[in-house]
């Protein structure tokens, strides 16, 4: 029955299967978790299933959520692929941001270099005439902020006939007519099948009920996707998280004295608190969170910018907010960039204050820059994913999906959903396990109390033997940047290399790897290059081994360490299994799945970390523990790679 919607010619290995568990969970009402490797082809399969659903009654609207843009491009060419196959006519909306989505940017390029936070509240003043002068896109599209007007609203239902366009065609199309793209795209949704975002669209409640209020849509009446769901327990915690550091206060204290704001006193005051603070974290190390007690931190703030308690503190704050949003205006008048450091500096304590309890730890930290530059920073972190992504249960159905869920119970637990509605579903990798080999390096490891001048020499000797050992282009993991950085100023390699730094950024890496047939490419597992990049060149993997050195464990330290109270006090036992051996098991099945992105691909995959023969093997895929083999020498893991790639 899902033929009149599926595209090709024929079904992958395990494509028919996650179709019909898909097409369960939206009929059924389910809350679905599907661990589905790369390569079975799973978003025409969601639309498909959705599709046939929705043929007989048994769905509402699709809002599929994803990561990155190229993953939402993915769903848009299999719309229209999906459209021109069946003949079936319906509408899309698909969003990128709204800085990515706004006209202006062209005509003003210094708004490319604000900060996305500074762009929301500078779009939200034009909106409301706040510096003099109204949004010409956004007033020929919405007579208010519900209501289109009726030039829109024609100019909307035409596009919405052509069918699902593409963001960048929406964007010409709207700004064209001088309409306001990202609004255009908001009212699409009015007369859309199938909406597509990034997890906000879902996970914060005032873009969610931006979007589905303007489309006329309950939250019950909503099928969500959420693609590369392994994610999203750190990106759930880290939309309530915030840093703000001695060198945004050191700017917010220059801005304050240059637009005359009376409470210098107290961003200075907030500077020292910070600094203070900070130099007791840098005694543990730069990067090493201290964890300080929220309430201990704002009475200090108080006594140094001589205020009474923490009311007076408060109110003092509330009038640097609207002092910072005069400072934007004036900048606005004077031609310069919508920025407020005032602004962004009296928000943060805002929030210190008012995200209290268990579930938020606040910390210090010390910072210091490739070029030796020292700061220090306080921060907010959110221990409990659910608070924002509880709101999944309340979706009609909902499906969670990506190629590592190695963990359901983990998922389920700290997300908070709805076990009684829960399903799962695992398939198995449509690519022969003949295809790649799977090795350990069980001689070293970089396990925190066992690491040494002794252990890092060694580590970097048996990394060598691999990499001269092993031929084409490869790919390094390491759990941290402090860990590559040891090990890379210990190794003495003739083959070029690109270790990634904080500026690095995907093209780059893509152009190092096309550009040659040998070469080792260096990254953070967890970090940008690590997840949701495809290191491939005309559909097939550049890379003929994938190494990963050191088990990636989350670093130790104090606020890891009261993550895992935390999940010890909800789930008790499970502690340390949710703060750390979940998220290294994600981070090594991501690494790790950066070698076959074909049924064609072929090559080799090592960690080289003991423990890996510990508890932590017993929680991976079975044809992981039966195809692991362990060797203490590297020459012996470089003449099985070898064999097995059949180089002589």
């Amino acid at each position: 029955m899902f033929e009149k919607y599926f595209p090709y010619e024929e079904f992958r290995p395990g494509q028919r299967e996650a179709i019909e568990y898909i097409y369960k969970v939206f009929t059924e009402r389910r809350v679905g978790l599907l661990d589905a490797p790369c390569g079975i082809g799973k978003s025409i399969a969601v639309i498909t299933a959705f599709l046939t659903a929705r043929e007989k009654g048994f769905s509402g609207t699709l809002m599929v959520l994803t990561r990155t843009r190229n993953e939402a491009e993915i769903y848009c060419r299999e719309l229209k692929a999906v459209k021109e196959y069946s003949g079936v006519g319906f509408a899309a909306a698909i969003f990128k941001s709204k800085k990515e989505m706004c006209p202006l940017l062209e005509e003003d390029p210094r708004l490319r270099e604000v900060g996305y936070r500074d762009f929301i509240a500078y779009c939200r003043g034009l909106k409301k005439e706040v510096f003099g002068r109204i949004c010409p896109y956004y007033a020929s599209t919405m007579e208010t902020g519900w209501k289109p007007t009726r030039r829109a609203l024609k100019f909307v239902k035409e596009l919405a006939e052509v069918g699902p366009l593409m963001p960048e065609e929406v964007y010409e199309y709207s700004r064209e007519d001088g309409f306001c793209p990202y609004e255009v795209t908001r009212l699409i949704a009015r007369f859309s099948v199938v909406i597509i975002g990034n997890y906000n669209y879902a996970l914060v409640d005032s873009i969610r009920r931006s979007i589905l209020g303007l489309a006329g849509l309950k939250t019950s009446s909503v099928d969500v996707v959420i693609d590369e769901a392994h994610a999203l327990p750190r990106y759930a915690s880290e939309l309530l998280s915030d840093e703000l550091s001695t060198r945004s206060l050191s700017i917010a204290i220059s801005e304050a004295e240059r637009y005359n704001v009376k409470g210098v006193r107290l961003l200075e005051a907030a500077r020292r608190v910070v600094e203070r603070y900070g130099r007791r974290a840098e005694e543990k190390g730069f990067d090493e969170e201290m964890v300080v007690d929220g309430w201990e931190v704002v009475n200090e703030l108080c006594r140094e910018a001589g205020l009474k308690n923490p009311s007076a503190l408060e109110e003092e704050l509330v009038e640097l907010l609207e002092e910072g949003e005069r400072i934007r205006a004036e900048k606005v008048d004077a031609g310069h960039a919508p920025t407020s450091y005032v602004s962004r500096a009296a928000g943060f304590f805002l929030d210190w204050m008012a995200l209290r309890g268990e579930a938020y730890v606040n910390y210090a930290k010390a910072v210091k820059t490739s070029k030796g530059e020292v700061y220090w920073r306080l921060g907010i972190r959110c221990l409990d994913p659910s608070l924002p992504a509880e709101i999944i249960g309340k979706f009609r159905s909902a499906l969670l999906m990506s190629g590592t869920l190695w963990n359901f119970d983990y998922f389920v637990d700290v997300l908070k959903l709805p076990k009684t509605r829960v399903i799962t579903l695992s398939i198995p990798s449509p690519f022969p396990r003949s295809n790649r080999i799977l090795l350990a390096d069980v001689a070293v490891t970089t396990k925190y109390e066992m690491r040494s001048e002794e252990e890092w020499r060694k580590i970097a000797e048996h990394l060598e033997v691999l990499l001269k050992g092993i031929e084409g282009r490869l790919a390094v993991y390491f759990p941290s940047y402090d860990v590559m950085e040891e090990v890379l100023k210990r190794l003495h390699l003739e083959m070029e290399v690109l270790a990634e730094g904080e500026a690095t950024r995907v093209v780059e890496v893509l152009e190092f790897l096309r550009r040659r047939e040998r070469g080792v490419l260096m990254g953070v597992a967890g970090g940008k290059l690590s997840e949701g990049v495809d290191l491939t060149m005309e559909g097939r993997s550049m890379l003929s081994a994938v190494i990963i050195v050191g088990l990636p464990y989350p670093k130790r330290t104090e606020l890891q360490e009261r993550l895992q109270k935390f999940f010890e006090g909800r789930f008790e036992g499970r502690g340390f299994s949710y703060a750390y051996e979940a998220p290294c098991i994600v981070n090594l099945a991501q690494t790790a799945g950066r070698l076959l992105r074909s049924p064609e691909d072929r090559g080799a995959i090592v960690i080289m970390d003991s423990r890996i023969r510990g508890r932590i093997l017993e929680k991976l895929p079975r044809d992981w523990r039966e195809d692991l083999q362990s060797y203490s020498d590297p020459k012996r893991i470089v003449e099985a790679i070898r064999s097995f790639m059949g180089w002589s």
